[in-house]
């Protein structure tokens, strides 16, 4: 374990693209990355939220999901995470915008999962 001094970005996310990340971390020894599954959306959890923001005094914000950016949860939560990010921003790690959930393709799938996790561990 590090010190939470030693985090350099904290990702939120929900559903199975925890477990994605959680693996890839373990794989990588990116202990200076910070995971954190928001559980439930409705209603959000603002102040369990804002403790592990403030709980990585250096660490940047980011919002990973598995879905488009115009689904899922994260123009929901992108607001609430600026407001508490130390910057005023949040970053994203997940899919372009689409009409589409799926894209038809395992291929481009797999590869926009990869583009996923290169975001969420970048330097």
């Amino acid at each position: 374990a590090v010190a939470d001094s030693a985090i350099r970005r904290v990702v939120f996310c929900a559903g199975q693209v925890y477990f994605m990340l959680e693996k890839e971390r373990a794989s990588r020894g990116a202990n200076d990355v910070a995971i954190v599954r928001v559980e439930e959306l409705t209603p959000l959890p603002l102040a369990e939220i804002k403790t592990e923001v403030s709980r990585y005094t250096n660490a940047e914000v980011m919002w990973a999901q598995e879905e488009p950016r115009n689904m899922g949860a994260f123009l929901f939560l992108e607001p609430h995470l600026e407001q508490m990010a130390k910057n005023g921003e949040c970053k994203y790690a997940g899919r372009l915008s689409s009409a589409s959930v799926a894209t038809g393709s395992r291929f481009i799938h797999n590869t926009e999962n990869e583009r996923i996790v290169e975001t969420v561990f970048a330097a």
